[in-house]
């Protein structure tokens, strides 16, 4: 049998063992369950000072097993921006972070139109991407995606770039439960959102005033003599549409997984394509619109792509029904197209 001392300082040794695997559990159980991240990223890392600068956001679902309803910015040009940008510098000594520029998250555009956000579902493990500019200032005024400035902004320097995203004060922000500290109670039924919005990875950038320096942008897969793009260029905006009707109307309604539809957003005239809706009405025929940004001369152009899904065919339906009066088991006109899909429209979009 061990001494009794060695006894004691076994037990006193377990004690203090299960002290802290039961302070890790309580610190882990404090902590508020929130599977959404933001990720955020842009195609190059130099930048002249004041070039257009394209973000990216990919809001990622972990959750394995659930959905989740997350907001995007759409068309809104009223109220708290959804989305907000800062940039820090960095003391490599000391590892310490300064704000040194932030934009204003109180939306100021001139939009004679209502705008609104969207909702996109998120599966599990599914993810979406939001794209936005700094320093769009032909498209500041008018276009939400452009709707972002710095005060300060960004000279010369190396920068941290954050985002804070932020449901709340937007007209969807019911769908979520928002807390204050780890202290709150928490919902098991609403997505869970800190009350001054969650925040990103940060990710740098370095602002140069040699524009030969401004380099390293993501290679696309058209060449110089792509057709597609020196009508972006050129502004041919007839022929950029009877490029796009071609693609759109031969992959159907949502094969966006279509080689065709993905080399598109290879282009290097083409900034964004929005996603397809995830339902449309089955009354035919619907219609539903996508909206795509194109690169022309160093300035950002918006469009809306509008599309027709299926179709009544009236010439067909009058036939039939005449001949329906007469024999009725008459079936074999068609009159209808459930699969029929056509680009209608392409318009550039104005607030």
């Amino acid at each position: 049998m061990p001494p009794f001392y060695k006894t004691i300082n076994s037990f006193f040794y377990i004690q203090i063992l299960l002290l802290f695997a039961f302070g890790l559990s309580e610190l882990k159980a404090d902590l508020p369950y929130m599977p959404i991240t933001f990720k955020l990223s842009t195609n190059k890392k130099i930048y002249q000072v004041g070039e257009c600068i394209q973000f990216k956001i990919t809001i990622i679902n972990s959750d394995p097993n659930r959905s989740y309803p997350i907001v995007i910015p759409g068309s809104q040009n009223k109220g708290s921006k959804l989305i907000t940008l800062n940039a820090f510098s960095v003391n490599i000594k000391t590892n310490f972070y300064t704000n040194v520029a932030k934009e204003d998250n109180v939306i100021k555009m001139k939009c004679n139109q209502p705008g609104s956000v969207s909702v996109c579902n998120l599966g599990p493990h599914d993810s979406t991407v939001v794209y936005f500019f700094l320093n769009d200032k032909k498209n500041y005024l008018t276009q939400t995606a452009s709707h972002h400035q710095l005060v300060p902004e960004l000279k010369e320097g190396k920068y941290q770039m954050l985002i804070y995203y932020n449901p709340k004060g937007t007209e969807l922000e019911s769908l979520y439960h928002y807390i204050g500290t780890t202290n709150d109670s928490t919902s098991t039924v609403k997505l869970n959102f800190w009350w001054g919005g969650n925040v990103s990875n940060y990710w740098p950038i370095e602002i140069v005033s040699d524009l030969n320096k401004a380099t390293g942008s993501i290679e696309n897969t058209c060449n110089e003599n792509c057709s597609f793009c020196n009508h972006i260029h050129n502004q041919n905006w007839k022929k950029v549409e009877n490029y796009l009707a071609n693609i759109f109307s031969s992959v159907g309604v949502f094969k966006d997984t279509s080689s065709r539809v993905f080399a598109l957003s290879n282009h290097r005239n083409v900034v964004s394509l929005s996603p397809p809706p995830e339902a449309i009405l089955d009354i035919l025929p619907s219609y539903y619109s996508r909206e795509i940004i194109f690169n022309s001369q160093d300035e950002l152009y918006y469009f809306k792509l509008q599309f027709q899904v299926g179709i009544v065919y009236r010439t067909r339906t009058r036939i039939k029904g005449f001949i329906h009066l007469f024999w009725r088991r008459f079936k074999w006109i068609h009159t209808e197209d459930l699969k029929y899909h056509e680009l209608v429209g392409l318009n550039e979009m104005f607030c």
